[in-house]
């Protein structure tokens, strides 16, 4: 199967009070003045806005088509947008076998009022038989009091589906929510696109109570036994306890020095620890585990701190990984049990993890076969002499350099990245990214560079050596809001308690 060959669906997005998403055919016949369309073509995304079309509808089609740019295409899609009468785009027109002169007008649509929302429906997954099940136990008039608080439920209200987690809900029921709501779609043959909200009781918002005709909050508890007993204490999350959340994970990941102490890299070779060289420390395969010890001295204390890191690659094998726990935990028992050990993945390295290296960790493809013998695996390294490495993060703390494949596809105009050739090493740098990125790029060319000299370029001003080390020009993210650079944050409260969606 081809990974780059998709095909081309039209979605037509409709309505005011409830906007619907439905697929129709891809002509252009099927086009109003009226209402937003989505034309999905893979590797290229067009949202067209008819003349007419209300704010909703463009708010709910811009929604769906980042969604589609982002979860089913990694990002890797190029998104355009079209406003009816203003912008013409002659591959979208001969996608869809037509031109503008053939779009009907807004009556053709039909009215936006009269789009009906699909009646919400209630399930209930529960292990409580021993096995874990879904149960449908609702639809239509649903109620706040059909929710318990010892299961999970799934609430599906057409163009949205909820996990809502009780705060007695075990522990399987938890982890499996997510993966039972994901298995729903795609039973009831609904689009990938369809967003999946996990919800926990007591912190639900607006949208998910404005599912319910009835919504009471539950009483609480009244304390058992003497009147003048305190109330046991409130369990489960609430908007303190979420608060309290973000500063016990602050606290966390708070560091415990600026990484200048002395370290250890250890790979796993053969199930055993095989030392790193210290000019090889920062440089990392994601087919591999390895064990790092990190020694330091916190300030007023005369006896050393140690942590142990073990860090595992995306592709690492299980019995890597396996290793990599079993040796950092002999490890830990040969100093006495004093190190902490903190296990890290890939992709998911901790500030203090990061800062080890000043800015210059990189993840390269591949790594070192399996010791087991009943395994077929052999090293995987890349030595073709040409690598491509994205580079990307917001600080100099959390940025760092993973390999990807080389072609164009893989370019993304809001980061920098860097092409590694026999001769000459490449530092790319897109429209959209930021001066961190276009610093850590460079350092990690020199990390990378050699005997090789070092060209830094601009997108847009590629010489032709670059579009042939990764296979020819093509197509990659790219839009021309990137171009305009890094903006204040801001924050928006979308809600529809009030019966329309409002921003």
């Amino acid at each position: 199967m081809d990974p780059d060959k998709f095909d081309t669906r039209l979605l037509h997005v409709k309505g005011k009070r409830h906007v619907r998403v439905k697929q129709v055919e891809a002509k252009v016949s099927s086009l109003n003045q009226g209402d937003c369309f989505i034309l999905d073509m893979g590797r290229k995304i067009w949202q067209w806005n008819g003349k007419d079309a209300n704010k909703y509808e463009k708010f709910k089609a811009l929604e769906i088509s980042t969604k589609i740019k982002n979860d089913e295409r990694g990002g890797k899609a190029d998104l355009v947008f079209l406003e009816s009468g203003k912008d013409a785009d002659e591959a979208f027109w001969k996608a869809l076998g037509g031109s503008a002169a053939d779009v009907k007008g807004a009556d053709a649509g039909g009215d936006d009022d009269d789009v009906k929302q699909q009646a919400v429906q209630l399930f209930r997954i529960s292990d409580a038989s021993g096995s874990l099940k879904i149960d449908k136990v609702g639809e239509g008039h649903l109620e706040r009091k059909q929710l318990d608080t010892n299961d999970v439920f799934l609430v599906d209200s057409g163009s949205e589906v909820f996990v809502w987690i009780g705060l007695g809900a075990t522990k399987e029921e938890r982890n499996k929510s997510m993966t039972y709501a994901a298995n729903f779609l795609k039973e009831n043959q609904r689009p990938a696109w369809v967003p999946i909200t996990r919800v926990i009781e007591s912190g639900e918002t607006p949208v998910f109570k404005a599912l319910f005709a009835k919504w009471e909050e539950p009483k609480k508890a009244a304390a058992a036994g003497n009147k003048d007993q305190k109330a046991a204490p409130k369990k489960g999350p609430d908007a303190t306890a979420l608060y309290a959340q973000k500063k016990a994970a602050e606290a966390e990941e708070k560091m415990v020095d600026d990484g200048s102490g002395k370290l250890k890299v250890w790979r796993i070779v053969n199930m055993a620890k095989q030392e790193v060289p210290q000019e090889q420390w920062g440089q990392f395969w994601g087919g591999d585990s390895y064990i790092l010890l990190y020694s330091y001295r916190a300030p007023g204390q005369k006896k050393e701190s140690h942590i142990i890191y073990f860090w595992q690659g995306r592709d690492s094998s299980n019995d890597e990984k396996g290793a990599s726990a079993l040796l950092a935990k002999a490890l830990d028992d040969e100093m006495g049990g004093d190190p902490v050990q903190v296990r890290v993945t890939q992709g998911r390295e901790p500030n203090h993890f990061l800062t080890l290296f000043k800015g210059k960790m990189i993840v390269h493809e591949g790594g070192v076969a399996s010791a087991f013998k009943n395994r077929a695996d052999k090293d995987s390294m890349d030595t073709d002499g040409t690598s491509l490495f994205h580079v990307k993060g917001t600080t100099e703390l959390n940025t760092k350099a993973v390999q990807v494949k080389e072609v164009a596809a893989s370019l993304n105009s809001s980061d920098c990245f860097v092409l590694l050739t026999p001769d000459t090493m490449y530092v790319w740098q897109g429209k959209g990214s930021n001066n961190t990125e276009r610093r850590t790029a460079s350092n990690i060319a020199t990390v990378l560079k050699g005997n090789r000299k070092m060209l830094t370029i601009d997108e847009g001003a590629e010489p032709e050596a670059f579009w042939r080390a990764i296979g020819g020009k093509g197509e990659y993210a790219s839009s021309k809001e990137l171009e305009e650079g890094a903006r204040e944050a801001r924050l928006f409260h979308c809600s529809t308690v009030h019966g329309h969606f409002k921003i």
